[in-house]
């Protein structure tokens, strides 16, 4: 091959080697921002998210909380529940002793 055929090929070679790192450059680019983009719409969705089961926790999903009460005969009588674990007694379980 010529000097000059050698020449005209490294050329080619040389642009089109600006032409791909111009085009993966331009592509880094939108990829960037639509990153940044997906990225600002899913913090704007998890706080959506937070505030409305916020706003789930602090109201009620009912207006009526409890049934009314039963007529006389069926009402039952109400029993009131209260768990001491760890007030008087200390319940503690292991493989030698079960619970004590």
């Amino acid at each position: 091959m010529s000097l000059r055929k050698v020449l005209s090929l490294t050329r080619a070679a040389s642009e089109e080697a600006e032409r791909v790192k111009s085009e993966q450059e331009r592509f880094e680019k939108e990829n960037k921002e639509k990153n940044e983009e997906n990225e600002k719409s899913w913090r704007r969705m998890k706080i959506g998210h937070v505030l409305f089961f916020g706003q789930m926790i602090k109201e009620p999903s009912r207006e009526k909380l409890l049934p009314d009460p039963l007529p006389a005969p069926y009402q039952p009588t109400y029993t009131l529940v209260l768990e001491f674990t760890d007030v008087l007694v200390h319940p503690d379980w292991s493989y030698q002793t079960g619970w004590r």
